[in-house]
């Protein structure tokens, strides 16, 4: 059910309304495509996309980007100040270092044989270092700063599918730089940010025109 699923145990910043998001954008997509999650943290955010595309019988691969590198202190403190939804079993085993944050990320997702982790640095590598040439969705939540919000937007929505989408996470006054650089790129390109719901902040862009 994923009313259960969401209140899964894998640690991240994703929430209710954020699946909810998800969902309503999932229900634009066509039935099979690629979805490329640029900033998988520890896979939270991957889970959703995957449970979204199976409950409503849509094939797709999901391809997650990420440094991948072991920041247990950080996860820690947002533990403790409940920024995060999570196990804390999964914490303790990253403060541990008994593996590498990717190792431990691809552990956890391994019953979602649709989804593969990929180590990308997307202020050094593009598209073309993966040979990702084309996608049907790209989900952009890693740095969120002007620079790399701008960034991602240059190297990956030109390989966006016509009909395809195009969203992110953090759209909201607590992160001004991915808002202006989301409403900057929208004016140039004449496209229109869409939130799906108030209590999240996730925003989409439908590409609607080549």
């Amino acid at each position: 059910m994923a009313s259960d699923y969401v209140n899964n145990k894998l640690p991240g910043y994703f929430f209710t309304g954020d699946y909810h998001s998800i969902k309503d954008i999932v229900t634009k997509l066509p039935e099979t495509g690629v979805l490329v999650e640029i900033g998988t943290f520890l896979g939270r955010s991957a889970t959703f996309w995957a449970e979204a595309f199976r409950e409503q019988k849509k094939k797709y691969k999901i391809l997650c980007l990420d440094l991948f590198e072991n920041d247990g202190e950080r996860i820690w403190n947002d533990h403790l100040t409940n920024k995060f939804a999570g196990d804390i079993k999964t914490v303790i085993e990253l403060i541990k270092n008994t593996k590498t944050n990717y190792e431990i990320v691809c552990d956890m997702l391994s019953k979602y044989p649709e989804i593969e982790c990929y180590k990308f640095d997307l202020l050094k590598n593009t598209p073309r270092d993966l040979g990702i040439n084309e996608a049907t969705c790209i989900f952009e939540d890693a740095l969120h700063t002007r620079e790399g919000v701008k960034k991602c937007l240059t190297d990956w929505y030109p390989i966006l599918k016509s009909n395809g989408i195009y969203c992110g996470h953090d759209y909201n006054p607590n992160e001004m730089d991915v808002m202006i650089e989301v409403n900057s790129f929208a004016l140039e390109n004449n496209l229109k940010v869409v939130k799906p719901r108030l209590d999240s902040s996730v925003y989409y862009y439908e590409k609607t025109h080549e």
